[in-house]
């Protein structure tokens, strides 16, 4: 069973490098909060310059690590959700070959634990480098980092964080690996084509706004008026982060739709490039939300942030110190653009079938180049529209809450910095992935290409 999962994971090794990937980037943060906790821990007392400097990195270190994880595990989740649906063929065979859902389950986790791993320790030791640097912002300037603790600490610390993201994995694969187990072993008869839309459930998401959005909602009530308007927006700041993810859920219900309407522009659905970008990416986000979801999330936790602190800001009339909100969403923010990054090298396979059928049509390199931007663009903007609209929720929010002081909210001075950075960085990467893999395909043969398909 170990060496079926080795050798299925090295034949779909353009999929599990998605995983890969983002399990990579999160360890970067897990072994670089690793190494600052065993600062705080065994660092010699002269590498601290106040009293509470010590337990001041401990607090900061393990927030930091929780916070980068939560989103680490959810957008995990959709990863390989969307490899379950691109290789849901291999599993199908492992069914009709004679293997029951409980073995199914046992390769497939045997195969997260091991992408988890691989993934964790080359971005802990990638980390290396950057461990001083965040051990002095997270003690925000009361702490000597040069002064570092034991040498045997430092792979204590990638230890601890292959270990911890690991087991991020095993928790992310959960739900995937019950729906690869459940892969009917007839699915390896049908065409080689996108899997079949899942029925969208509601449970995952009702749970959510129940459990988690309306109580966060709540204390925005009981915040007395003599407090001031500034208390009331603060109290809002948890369930507007919250926010992102009840959209996030939900997202698969209006996507599609969304993406239908707002590519439907005058003059440009003329013009074939754009109507068959439009044809992929609306048949690729019916599938899977994770292209686009998961590079909403960075994009939209930073503005709610900005918006809050904007709104506070002005209502008491002095800045409000952004720091350490700033560095706890950085590492989400990254993790959410690299997630959608890494859907989108999971499809490189089905894009290079894509790109075989361009050419048999007759496509010119400059046609086939500009479909794959097109997708890209549609990926990115439709990111940016439901982040803008969940931005109008939090507008509401805001107002519903300056009501109570009988005002009106001010959003001037916003910062959209942050958030910027985050579209800059998953839409970079998301047009160099398609690009350099469409530019590969198109260097082959194509009766080699031909043979493949």
């Amino acid at each position: 069973m170990f060496d079926l999962a080795i050798r299925d994971t090295v034949e779909h090794r353009n999929v599990w490098a998605g995983a890969f990937l983002v399990t990579a980037v999160t360890a970067m943060f897990t072994a670089s909060c690793s190494y600052a906790i065993l600062l705080g821990m065994l660092g010699p007392d002269s590498a601290f310059l106040t009293p509470t400097a010590r337990d001041a990195l401990q607090e900061a270190s393990a927030n930091l690590m929780v916070l980068s994880g939560i989103p680490s595990v959810l957008v995990l989740g959709w990863v390989l959700n969307t490899l379950v649906s691109q290789t849901r063929h291999t599993h199908s065979l492992w069914r009709l070959a004679g293997a029951s859902p409980q073995q199914v389950v046992r390769i497939f986790s045997t195969q997260v634990i091991l992408v988890s791993a691989c993934g964790a320790l080359a971005g802990a030791v990638a980390s290396v480098p950057l461990h001083h640097t965040v051990a002095s912002l997270l003690g925000r300037g009361t702490i000597d980092a040069s002064q570092s603790p034991p040498e045997s600490a430092r792979y204590l610390g990638i230890l601890i964080s292959v270990v911890i993201v690991a087991a991020w994995g095993i928790l992310a694969g959960i739900r995937p690996g019950v729906r690869a187990s459940r892969t009917s072993p007839l699915a390896s008869q049908a065409p080689d084509t996108e899997a079949p839309v899942r029925a969208r459930r509601l449970t995952k998401l009702l749970l959510f706004v129940a459990l988690v959005q309306v109580p966060l909602l709540s204390p925005m009530f009981a915040v007395p008026r003599s407090q001031g308007l500034a208390a009331g927006f603060v109290t809002l700041l948890p369930a507007t982060q919250a926010l992102v993810l009840t959209v996030a859920l939900g997202a698969p219900y209006f996507l599609t739709p969304l993406m239908r309407a707002w590519t439907w522009l005058p003059g440009l659905t003329q013009w074939t490039s754009w109507a068959i970008a439009r044809h992929i990416a609306i048949t690729r986000v019916n599938q899977s939300s994770a292209t686009v979801t998961s590079l909403m999330v960075g994009i939209g936790l930073f503005g709610n942030f900005n918006m809050v602190v904007a709104a506070a800001s002005n209502a008491q009339g002095t800045p409000i110190n952004t720091f350490d909100g700033i560095l706890m969403l950085t590492p989400i923010a990254m993790i959410g653009a690299i997630g959608s990054t890494a859907v989108v090298f999971m499809a490189s396979r089905r894009r290079a079938h894509d790109l075989t059928s361009l050419r048999i049509a007759g496509a010119s390199p400059f046609a086939s180049v500009a479909v794959f931007i097109c997708e890209a663009v549609m990926y990115v903007v439709t990111a940016v529209l439901i982040a803008l609209m969940q931005s109008g929720i939090v507008f509401l929010i805001l107002t519903a809450c300056a009501s109570r002081w009988q005002t009106s909210i001010d959003l001037s001075g916003l910062d959209l910095t942050g958030a910027t950075a985050v579209v800059l960085l998953g839409g970079s990467g998301t047009v160099m992935i398609m690009l350099m893999g469409g530019l590969a395909a198109w260097r082959r043969p194509l009766s080699t290409c031909l043979v493949n398909e």
